[in-house]
């Protein structure tokens, strides 16, 4: 993270934090590696894209993978726990 911005109280964050998974799944063991397909001040760990646009509820200012809050929402409700992806295929989308 810049010293300009921990100088104003900025902590640096990782979308993909091994220790927020750890506290999620605590059966997983989550190695602490840097992906080095990254930005250099990225913490991030090494993960896979699952390529589905509109599937976070989070709503990080700065995210790429949803349009918007209400899209991600709209796709969250197509979600059904026993399919086989995270939601059913559409034409639409």
């Amino acid at each position: 993270l810049p010293s300009s911005f921990a100088s104003e109280g900025v902590v640096a964050g990782r979308c993909l934090d091994p220790a927020w998974l750890g506290t999620l799944f605590p059966e997983r063991a989550f190695a602490d590696k840097k992906d080095r397909g990254q930005r250099a001040s990225c913490g991030c760990m090494p993960s896979v894209d699952i390529g589905m646009t509109d599937t976070c509820l989070h709503g990080c200012v700065y995210c790429y993978a949803t349009r918007t809050h209400e899209a991600a929402l709209a796709r969250h409700a197509l979600h059904d726990e026993k399919g086989d992806a995270v939601v059913p295929a559409s034409p639409s989308w």
